[in-house]
């Protein structure tokens, strides 16, 4: 007997990959000034400009680094957890201590 195992109603073909099998295709780059998919401009921000951003723009930042932060567990690059979470913190303070200024504007 074999030891492959194939599920019922499953077609195999030696010529087309199995519908399970991942598509193998050309490397994403990531390490660029536009998103590899659908070719954006990123923006580059530092964190010496959240001083001079608004409460609206730094919940946006707030909420790149929070995702950021979910993908990096999820695949565990261990070695970014504590800069992302460093940053995190940085700007909920920010968030924290310019909410009453902007307030008494309005």
């Amino acid at each position: 007997m074999s030891d492959i195992k194939i599920r019922p109603n499953t077609i195999v073909s030696k010529t087309q990959p199995r519908i399970d099998e991942p598509k193998v295709g050309k490397p994403v780059d990531v390490n660029g000034d536009i998103t590899p998919i659908t070719r954006q401009p990123i923006p580059q921000v530092d964190a010496a400009d959240w001083d001079n951003m608004n409460i609206t723009q730094l919940q946006e930042q707030l909420s790149i680094l929070e995702q950021r932060l979910l993908y990096v567990q999820q695949f565990g690059h261990s070695s970014m957890l504590t800069p992302l979470e460093q940053g995190i913190n940085q700007l909920q303070v920010l968030i924290f201590t310019k909410t009453p200024d902007e307030i008494k504007l309005i």
